[in-house]
């Protein structure tokens, strides 16, 4: 009897001394969100009517993350960087992203009419300092897809 209670006792220990090590081991990884979305471009008194592709990146860790490059990544495994983006606070790449903090991207240019890659585009990727790569998928993102293909063939 008293082995099978100093067994069990045992048997909870070790369970949480492992469920303890993971907790400390993924509070400290860098965790990123990717979320591809419409928007609309907003310069004092003018809005541009056509929706453009923003992406917006929120660091749901509890580690600072220094973001180096933003944009999409294609079927055949290349990445198609956003080469000047706009970034909602006016700031530029690379940027650090404090924890729970958030940013959004852009690029002026119009994707359904003057790049005919978007047709291959499969995500929205945002690459950190430490050369991690974090993607995401949108209603908004295939929505993009959808009018190149049907603007390019």
């Amino acid at each position: 009897m008293v082995e099978g209670l100093a067994l069990g006792i045992a048997i909870i220990g070790a369970g949480l001394g492992i469920l303890n090590t993971w907790k400390v081991y993924d509070r400290d990884r860098i965790k990123i969100k990717v979320l591809p979305m419409s928007i609309l471009i907003v310069n004092p008194g003018h809005i541009d009517e056509r929706p453009r592709l923003g992406i917006k990146i929120i660091n749901v860790g509890l580690v600072s993350a220094t973001i180096t490059s933003v944009g999409l990544k294609m079927k055949d495994g290349a990445n198609m960087v956003f080469m000047e983006p706009q970034i909602t606070n006016g700031k530029r790449l690379p940027l650090t992203l404090e924890p729970r903090s958030s940013i959004t991207v852009s690029t002026d240019q119009d994707p359904e009419l003057k790049d005919f890659r978007y047709k291959n585009v499969i995500s929205a990727f945002a690459q950190t300092e430490c050369e991690n790569t974090f993607t995401g998928k949108s209603k908004a993102l295939k929505q993009v897809i959808s009018r190149a293909k049907s603007a390019h063939g």
